[in-house]
């Protein structure tokens, strides 16, 4: 585990800019309080109170910094999840943690994220998703969660949804998937290879869910996902090739 020295990677000794006086790249980041928290490199920064200052804008800030949304996604189905507007913080922790990620992992069609309190179907889940639409809840800002990580998995389901029909086919029949014919139906997908091949217990629910798991460890945990998957780790790399990685993380 890596230890920051400080409390964030952009810190000015001296007086606070102002937001107009922020240069080219840089974005105006008013002062709050953070709690502690994974960066994307497996880094650990300690809660700590962070001074107004100009911070240095990832190659893809523009794009994402106005896709981040209050209010409830149209359309959800689960009408009992409560909304929350997004802070200081989990704005520029999210807007860092997607500036980690490699690009290929989306497209540049819009995809909106909100802010939830709990998911109402599954106790303790982080994220879920819709076409277009990701919600983050209150437990992918705890402590012991990596945020990026768990972008990584809901960006993974969005790119699944818009893969071809042969690479969605390509995927499924090279990690062990067979959609048997005389069932007909081009979504019924029957998993063939053993339980203790996949990283996580709930990819034998689909083929999408497998896969975003596997994009999941591919960007995060690498070596298991080899271990564990290898065909989904030779044709996730195949797929999106080698410059596919979390920056700083090796």
């Amino acid at each position: 585990m890596k230890m920051a020295l400080f409390f964030l990677p952009l810190y000015f000794l001296t007086q606070p800019a102002l937001g107009s006086d922020c240069g080219d790249g840089e974005h105006w980041v008013r002062p709050h309080h953070h709690r502690a928290y994974y960066k994307a490199d497996g880094t650990f920064y300690r809660a700590g109170s962070v001074i107004g200052h100009c911070q240095g804008s990832s190659s893809n800030y523009s794009f994402w910094e106005s896709k981040l949304k209050d209010g409830r996604p149209t359309p959800w189905s689960n009408k009992k999840e409560v909304t929350k507007s997004w802070t200081m913080e989990e704005r520029e922790r999210t807007l860092e943690a997607l500036g980690d990620l490699p690009e290929s992992l989306w497209d540049k069609d819009p995809i909106y994220i909100y802010r939830m309190a709990a998911s109402q179907t599954t106790k303790g889940n982080p994220g879920s998703s819709l076409d277009r639409t990701i919600v983050l809840y209150d437990s992918a800002f705890d402590e012991n969660q990596n945020l990026a990580e768990i972008l990584s998995h809901e960006l993974a389901h969005q790119n699944h949804l818009h893969l071809s029909r042969e690479d969605k086919r390509a995927y499924a029949e090279e990690t062990g998937w067979n959609n048997p014919k005389d069932i007909g139906g081009s979504d019924i997908w029957i998993p063939t290879r053993p339980r203790k091949n996949y990283v996580e217990s709930d990819g034998l629910d689909s083929p999408w869910e497998d896969y975003a798991n596997n994009v999941q460890y591919f960007l995060f945990h690498p070596a298991k996902l080899r271990s564990v998957t290898p065909t989904a780790y030779d044709w996730i790399r195949y797929h999106f090739g080698d410059k596919f990685k979390v920056r700083g993380r090796k």
